[in-house]
């Protein structure tokens, strides 16, 4: 069988990817899918696991980068403005994308 990855969306006001998450998309012989996760304020952290309320840690994300195409998208709703933060550095090598699409910052 032939085709594209499939899709998947994490959505809730806060959104805590736990460390060794693993969201896998692609398919065995098209494209990588996408992983979507939109919840308010979100940050990527150092290490593993998130220190936040509501974000994923930079090893557990770029470990699903490496078969997935991932899309943070923030929304505003309460106090929260819908800002994205990076707080880590992110490299990977799979021919795979991160968006960054946040409402605010």
């Amino acid at each position: 069988a032939q085709g594209d990855g499939g899709f998947i969306d994490t959505s809730g006001a806060y959104v805590q990817i736990a460390e060794g998450t693993q969201v896998k998309t692609l398919a065995p012989n098209g494209s990588a899918g996408e992983w979507l996760i939109d919840p308010t304020d979100f940050y990527i952290t150092p290490g593993g696991a998130t220190q936040t309320a509501s974000g994923i840690g930079a090893d557990t994300l770029m470990s699903n980068l490496g078969s997935t195409n991932v899309t943070l998208q923030t929304v505003a709703t309460g106090g929260e403005a819908g800002d994205i933060y990076v707080n880590a550095a992110l490299n990977w090598t799979a021919a795979t994308d991160l968006e960054l699409r946040a409402h605010n910052n």
